[in-house]
């Protein structure tokens, strides 16, 4: 189930249960004036860098093809910081979605 922002932008993951070392895809649908700046995902739980993504856009949707690496933490929460543009108000603004990756 997609979660919606309130600038209309929705992002979701492909699977419901996600496990490191693991491909999984990050969908985002977003109303037609924006466009994504950048993303990356960033351990919450612990520190672990940053994961830029690359999101293109296929059949209407943004999708990025990714994973996450394994840590000593079995429940480790991460977040996609994801940086959209209005390209009519050339507004930026950076969302952020949270998710467990668990082994």
């Amino acid at each position: 189930m997609p979660c919606t922002f309130s600038n209309d932008v929705k992002v979701w993951l492909s699977e419901k249960t996600l496990s490191p070392e693991t491909p999984f895809t990050i969908f985002s649908d977003l109303p037609t004036n924006l466009t994504i700046e950048d993303a990356k995902l960033k351990g919450i739980t612990m520190y672990m860098g940053y994961i830029p993504q690359q999101f293109k856009k296929h059949d209407g949707l943004w999708q990025s093809n990714t994973m996450v690496g394994i840590c000593s933490e079995q429940n480790m929460l991460w977040n996609l910081e994801l940086t959209v543009k209005d390209n009519t108000t050339s507004l930026i603004q950076t969302l952020n979605y949270s998710f467990y990756v668990t082994y």
